[in-house]
Order: C-alpha cells, then sequence, then structure tokens
C-alpha cells in the first residue's frame, strides 16, 4: 500500500514543476513585518498631524478625522499600493540569489526480447546567474525607490483625505448656520410682504411694490433650497470621505457654528524651503533616482550573461533504487 501511495505522488509530481525559491532568504525579508503591522496606525496619524486639528477644539471633527483614517477605502488602496510595491521589492531580491527546481517523471523502457520496465526520475536542477554586471542589483535598487517612491503617495492621499474631511465638515457646520440665517431672512420678507398686501388692500402701496416684495420672498425661498441642497451634498460627501454609508448622512453631528474656535495664531508667513517636505516633491525625486538606475539597467542589459548551472539526476528502474 505504501509502495501505491508512493507512485500514485511521483505520477501527481511529473506534471508538476517545482521551483523551489531560496529558504533563507525568507526570513531576511520578512523579519521587521511584525513591527511595521504593530506602527501601522502610527504612521498614518503622523501623516497626518493630527495634533494640529485638535487646533479647532472639535472633538467630532478630530473623531470624523480619525474614522477616515481607519476606514477610507481610497486610503486603503493607498496602503496596499505601498504593501504590492513592498513584495515586487521583495521578488526582485530572490531574482539576485541561487533558484532550484525539480521536475519529478516516471516512464518505461522497453527492450528487443525482455519483458518493460519502469524508469523513476528525479532531476534537480540550480541555476544561479552571475550578477558580474551588478545588474540584478540595480534593478533591486529601481524597485526599492518605487517602493519609496509609492510611501510618498500614500503620505499624500493622507494629507488629501484629512484635509477634505476637515474642509467639508466645516463647510457643512458654516451651511448649517447660513440656513438658520436664511430661514430668518425668510420670515422677515414674509413679514414685509404681509404688511405690502395690506397697503396694498389699503390703496397706500402700489401693486408693483407688492408684486416686487413676493418676488424677492421667493428669491429667498429658492436659496433656502439650494442651501438644503448643498448640504445634502456636504453630508453625502462627508459619509464617504469617513468610510460610512451615504444613507447614514442625516445622522451624522457636527458642532454649532457659534461654537466653533480655532486655538493657534494663522502665520503670517511660511518659509519657502517647506516645499521640499512636499510628499508631491519627494516622490519626484524617487522617481528621478530611479529612472537614472533604469538607464543604467538598460545599457547593462547589451552585456553577456553568466549562468551557472548544476544538475544532479537519480535514475533507476525500481522505486526503492531510486536515489
Amino acid at each position: 500500500m505504501t509502495s501505491r501511495k508512493i507512485l500514485s505522488l511521483i505520477i501527481a509530481f511529473s506534471i508538476i514543476n517545482i521551483n523551489l525559491l531560496p529558504v533563507f532568504s525568507w526570513g531576511f525579508l520578512n523579519k521587521d513585518k511584525q513591527v511595521l503591522n504593530a506602527q501601522v496606525s502610527e504612521y498614518k496619524f503622523d501623516y497626518i498631524n493630527l495634533a494640529w486639528w485638535e487646533s479647532f477644539d472639535d472633538k467630532i471633527l478630530k473623531g470624523y478625522i480619525v474614522k477616515a483614517v481607519e476606514q477610507n477605502q481610497d486610503l486603503k488602496i493607498a496602503t496596499l499600493k505601498v504593501e504590492e510595491y513592498n513584495q515586487l521589492v521583495k521578488l526582485q531580491f530572490a531574482k539576485e540569489l541561487p533558484s532550484a527546481s525539480i521536475s519529478p517523471g516516471i516512464g518505461s523502457l522497453k527492450m528487443a526480447g525482455a519483458d518493460g520496465s519502469g524508469i523513476f526520475n528525479f532531476p534537480l536542477v540550480v541555476n544561479y546567474e552571475a550578477d558580474v554586471f551588478l545588474k540584478n542589483r540595480d534593478k533591486t535598487k529601481s524597485a526599492k525607490k518605487q517602493f519609496e517612491a509609492s510611501k510618498f503617495d500614500e503620505k499624500a492621499a493622507y494629507i488629501a483625505i484629512a484635509s477634505a474631511v476637515a474642509s467639508t465638515y466645516l463647510n457643512l457646520v458654516k451651511v448649517d448656520k447660513l440656513i438658520v440665517i436664511q430661514n430668518d431672512i425668510i420670515s422677515y420678507k414674509e413679514q414685509i410682504y404681509n404688511l405690502m398686501m395690506t397697503r396694498n388692500q389699503q390703496g397706500i402701496t402700489s401693486t408693483a411694490d407688492t408684486v416686487k416684495a413676493n418676488k424677492e420672498l421667493i428669491l429667498a425661498q429658492t436659496d433656502l433650497i439650494e442651501l438644503e441642497k448643498s448640504k445634502n451634498i456636504l453630508s453625502n460627501k462627508l459619509a464617504v470621505l469617513i468610510g460610512e454609508s451615504p444613507m447614514n448622512a442625516a445622522d451624522l453631528k457636527r458642532i454649532a457654528y457659534d461654537d466653533l474656535k480655532f486655538k493657534q495664531e494663522i502665520p503670517q508667513k511660511i518659509p519657502s524651503e517647506i516645499i521640499i517636505k512636499r510628499p508631491d516633491v519627494l516622490r519626484a525625486e524617487k522617481q528621478l533616482e530611479k529612472a537614472g538606475i533604469d538607464v543604467k539597467i538598460a545599457r547593462k542589459e547589451f552585456l553577456p550573461v553568466f549562468n551557472i548551472l548544476g544538475l544532479m539526476v537519480f535514475s533507476s528502474s525500481s522505486l526503492s533504487g531510486a536515489f
């Protein structure tokens, strides 16, 4: 029974070419994975400078920004992009190391005047491209530059989303106040129109003035409708930004406009040197460095390639003596 199981396993492997990556590189490439996962939340909040948003003294605003960092779908995509390029760096690094493949097979051999016999083959191939001109090393460097650029893309995305949440929230607070003011305006214009109607009936005010008062009332009511539309749009936008369903947009809380404060002083000027800290500028620098490395790689593609090949084959007519 054991021989049958082994034979079935060999037949299954006979149609598979197993490529063995260097196992010893796995720990080297993933040694900091647990540390990275533990620091994920921390570095994300460093991106958006959460302490600055606390200057508005609004716990609701801070809560929405934190929620966006944790649940926004675009930010999740940006983080996954970084992980994708990180894995590509590992893949490219693995190509610098030797690779091994094994292709088990089974066949039959029949000689004239003799019974046929099975042939069991276990070829093991080890291949290594000697990186004489450091082409593969440069490819790994290029992949690392792309990975570093993707991290700046991620940072830019977090800053943009945090700013969008804050601006949408503050605009929503402002629209709430404008709606209150507009309702008061409509109330006053209704009183004016009613007075004009009464005066017109008594012949004190002309019909033209009464029509004009009615027109101003209708325009004020139209402005209120537009403000209500803006409120709905901003509420839905805020819900999407923080990872909520737009169906819950009406339930989003916010501070009153009169209670809104800003603790810090707005700077009178901003030094021009701060531009070098912008993530889009830093990303452009990394892309430029990557382009320089890619030019070197393109030139080295014209150079010879030196492959070191090792082959070991176990072959036997009996399974017990295959090795």
